[in-house]
């Protein structure tokens, strides 16, 4: 039979039959899985050049040799394109260009007492169950209006208008705009936002008079009270009498031997080991988003922002911590990127 008979049969032009059979071929040649793409203009980077730029990368040592442009890392793979190819094809990989994450450098002494300090900890508590009964704790300030250089809404020309200036505070007066408070997090477990004030100074430092009376009587015997079994982490702030500030008979101890409350002093200078310093970024964001001028909005945003933190995130850097010990192991002391 001819095309024509065919068409004829079905009652269709020669125009739509030839339509449908040229349609059904090329669905046939589509789903043929080893045919080669012969179509539109072959791409300038190949899967093996995207293959060699991204083992350039991973092979740097430090941020220093990934500091380098879409032109430089062209060239290094061999590559005559433009960096906005480059730059194109990278970030369809899921590489980007963006500031490095800083962390302060640590001291040969420092380094190495962090460095003693994880191995001693990933030698007792290797896995991540055993951080499951850790409760990380600390104190946050929030500060009330906004903090540092402000981007604002204006005209041109009103870059003078007295309602467009920000006027630098004197430090005393920004320390007594600012709201403070203490929390604690652990695996399955959130404690709520206790605010304090300390009457004997103007910056919140914590102190060992209030330590017991406003934190541990206030919110840490519930704990006991309540049975729970947990080991509270707490940093080596003056307030909480870490061995180094201890005087004799001081009550935050008296109290934890009281009540049969087993804690640990962080590592000093060692926020990355520390839980709860991850839970006040989010925070403190959300705490700047909105306007608050006063202690009682400060203090209502302050725990709208806790009360979004979700327990799901929370665990899962609890379970980190063997991992952010053996980083710092590797790191010979130094601040990891957590």
């Amino acid at each position: 039979y001819t095309h024509a008979d065919i068409f004829r049969r079905y009652g269709v032009s020669k125009t739509r039959g030839y339509e449908y059979a040229k349609a059904e071929t090329e669905r046939r040649e589509r789903n043929i899985p080893n045919r080669l793409e012969t179509r539109g203009r072959p791409p300038k980077i190949t899967d093996e050049d995207i293959q060699r730029m991204t083992d350039i990368l991973e092979s740097a040592d430090c941020a220093e040799e990934r500091a380098i442009d879409w032109d430089t890392l062209a060239l290094e793979a061999g590559l005559d394109v433009s960096s906005r190819t480059i730059r194109r094809a990278m970030e369809k990989h899921g590489y980007f260009k963006c500031v490095a994450c800083r962390k302060p450098y640590c001291n040969k002494q420092l380094a190495e007492m962090r460095l003693n300090r994880a191995k001693l900890w990933l030698d007792k508590y290797p896995t991540p169950d055993h951080w499951k009964y850790i409760r990380f704790s600390d104190e946050v300030h929030f500060g009330m209006g906004p903090q540092g250089k402000l981007v604002i809404i204006r005209k041109r020309g009103e870059r003078y208008c007295p309602k467009c200036i920000q006027r630098a505070e004197e430090r005393d007066d920004a320390e007594k705009l600012k709201v403070y408070a203490w929390a604690a997090v652990g695996y399955d477990f959130k404690s709520p936002l206790t605010f304090y004030e300390i009457p004997t100074n103007k910056n919140g430092k914590m102190t060992q008079d209030v330590y017991p009376k406003e934190i541990l009587q206030m919110e840490v015997q519930e704990w006991v009270d309540r049975g729970d079994f947990f080991v509270l982490e707490e940093d080596q702030d003056s307030g909480h009498a870490p061995p180094r500030s201890r005087k004799k008979g001081n009550a935050v101890q008296q109290w934890k031997e009281q009540n049969g409350v087993h804690s640990y002093f962080n590592c000093a200078g060692s926020p990355d080991l520390a839980i709860i310093e991850d839970c006040w970024q989010p925070t403190k964001q959300y705490v700047r988003k909105y306007r608050h001028f006063n202690p009682e909005e400060t203090r209502e945003l302050a725990i709208e922002a806790w009360g979004e933190l979700k327990q799901e995130w929370i665990n899962k850097r609890v379970l980190s911590m063997p991992d952010r010990l053996r980083k710092v192991i590797e790191a010979g002391g130094q601040l990891i990127g957590y």
